[in-house]
């Protein structure tokens, strides 16, 4: 009689511990997999060939101003489709003069070191932060609103007095019709 209960005393405790890990345990687990799912879809720029390919998608010269301290960072070359192109919207001739992550924005020449500069512009992109250029002239923030830069428009599309009917032409001209 004693073995029967002991038996069925492990039997509880066993039935027990099944019941906490299903109850307790998974639901955590399954709440910290939805997360690290999350976290790394935000985080794919951080991974190593996203950085290399980064860095290779333009080419850059640094600007020094007065005393040899860093002004900008002149784009002299961009890859088309490369991830310069396709996150910030860089051109060839931009001239990179602030960049923006955490929500504070740093103009290069409080930099000041062109190494700094470097790593500070590939953290921007690693966590999907803003730059401002200087294009013909004007300061722009890229990317726009902190999403990727919008494909442009069709050249073809039609045009119409009323403003939602031009829309419409626009975005049935974007689908090839």
């Amino acid at each position: 009689m004693r073995a029967a209960f002991g038996l069925v005393g492990i039997l509880v405790v066993i039935g027990v511990i099944a019941w906490i890990m299903y109850a307790v345990e998974l639901p955590y687990d399954q709440a910290a997999i939805g997360a690290k799912q999350k976290v790394d879809a935000q985080l794919t720029p951080l991974s190593a060939n996203g950085v290399a390919d980064f860095n290779s998608s333009f080419d850059m010269a640094m600007q020094n101003g007065s005393g040899g301290r860093l002004d900008g960072i002149l784009v002299t070359r961009v890859t088309p489709g490369g991830p310069a192109s396709t996150y910030f919207g860089l051109m060839k001739g931009d001239v990179i003069v602030a960049l923006e992550t955490h929500g504070n924005r740093t103009r290069l020449r409080d930099i000041g070191d062109s190494e700094m500069a470097k790593a500070q512009l590939i953290e921007a992109y690693q966590l999907q932060g803003t730059i401002v250029v200087v294009r013909n002239g004007q300061e722009i923030v890229l990317p726009q609103a902190g999403k990727p830069p919008a494909p442009a428009a069709p050249a073809a599309a039609k045009k119409s007095g009323d403003g939602l009917q031009g829309q419409l032409d626009a975005i049935q001209g974007t689908r090839g019709n």
